[in-house]
């Protein structure tokens, strides 16, 4: 076996609130690897892991106009972290005007890279396309170029591959129910949450949570957020965990014996508003959601106030052998 990397897009500059379209090979495709390039409007003004996301209001791929992955820039980012174990790479973070921060946004279609068992299998041109659905403004960014590099797996036939939407809702305060796709087995939950602990406020739109299979209590009877949040840390490890965190330092203009400042780091509390429900501890399928020959599966949400949420099946695709 051998894999191919190609690009995609070179460098191409990024104009704001537009819809750009491409063509992804037909070969069986492990990930695409999408990079953004971008200029600092300002000395000492970085552009935070959120300013980066929000770059895209969507990143979509379709087949036959179907949609395999469609979410957000920040969602994406989450996504690709929870189901691969591993946070994108942010390089170059200077904060001197116009200074480039390039920013990994990757589509995976299995679990492991280069795993020929589960990505996409191969397709007839222009039958998978990948669009990219721009912000109508950048934060903190005065340009940005973008690189597409494909990672393509020559004669794989996969067994499976990775599919990943968006189900979107605005809550009332108390029991909110979200129905979960049918007939795929799902790996995990990612879940979105506008308001989470702060300060002291306890507030936290996904205040309780619960899955209900046909009306019957399964894996969730009933948990807080806490433990969902925690999920997104147990899973990207000490290392990631301490991207949150802040310095304390004296950055008066004159000095005051014993004054603390607080200066907090690029990632900033990205990850904060994300749990997961995650159906695959082990790595190993044996604790699958399975929703075939099933009439009704949901998660009913306590929310805690109105804020919005999101929730991502990661659904397990099977292909027809032949």
């Amino acid at each position: 076996m051998e894999y191919l990397k190609s690009m995609l897009a070179n460098r191409e500059a990024v104009v704001a609130d537009t819809v750009i379209t491409y063509d992804l090979p037909v070969n069986p495709i492990s990930h695409v690897d999408i990079d953004i390039e971008a200029a600092l409007s300002a000395a000492y003004t970085q552009a935070t892991l959120a300013n980066l996301a929000a770059i895209f209001d969507k990143v979509e791929v379709l087949f036959k106009g179907s949609s395999v992955i469609s979410l957000n820039g920040a969602d994406l980012m989450a996504f690709n972290a929870m189901l691969t174990g591993r946070f994108p790479p942010v390089l170059n973070r200077l904060v001197s005007a116009a200074s480039e921060t390039v920013a990994r946004f990757r589509i995976p279609f299995g679990r492991y890279p280069y795993a020929t068992v589960e990505c996409f299998p191969a397709v007839r041109k222009g039958e998978l396309q990948l669009r990219l659905d721009y912000a109508s403004a950048f934060t903190n960014i005065t340009s940005l170029d973008i690189v597409i590099t494909t990672c393509e797996l020559p004669g794989a036939v996969p067994k499976q591959f990775i599919k990943a939407t968006t189900l979107s809702k605005t809550p009332v305060v108390g029991d909110n129910d979200i129905d979960l796709p049918l007939g795929n087995d799902i790996l995990g939950l990612l879940i979105y949450g506008a308001t989470v602990p702060a300060g002291a406020s306890k507030t936290t739109t996904v205040d309780k949570t619960k899955l209900l299979v046909e009306n019957v209590e399964k894996y969730l009877h009933e948990v807080r957020w806490p433990l969902l949040s925690q999920r997104v840390y147990e899973i990207l490890g000490k290392d990631t965990t301490e991207f949150d965190h802040t310095h304390r330092e004296n950055v008066a203009g004159a000095y005051t014996q014993n004054a603390e400042t607080v200066a907090r780091t690029i990632i900033d509390q990205f990850l904060a508003n994300y749990g997961l429900v995650d159906f695959d501890p082990l790595r190993n399928d044996a604790y699958l959601l399975v929703t075939a020959d099933r009439s009704r599966i949901w998660l009913r949400i306590t929310a805690g106030d109105t804020g919005a949420i999101r929730v991502v099946p990661m659904e397990i695709i099977k292909i027809a052998a032949g």
